[in-house]
């Protein structure tokens, strides 16, 4: 499993109707990263650990 970050500038095409200004974009993938969202850990090392996310994610043939 890994991850992609996207940091800077956001287009309009992607968030309407003037995107997020920045001076430059840049774009990064990480592997098997361990991530967590509001306290609740959805990522370990690469895996899906939360329960419902991995659900999800067993129904598009991907754990």
């Amino acid at each position: 499993g890994a991850t992609e970050w996207g940091l800077g500038n956001i287009g309009s095409c992607v968030i309407a109707p003037v995107g997020v200004p920045a001076a430059s974009h840049t774009d990064g993938v990480c592997l098997n990263t361990s991530a967590w969202l509001d306290g609740k850990q959805m990522l370990n090392e690469g895996r899906v650990v939360d329960e419902e996310l991995a659900a999800l994610a067993a129904k598009l043939g991907k754990v």
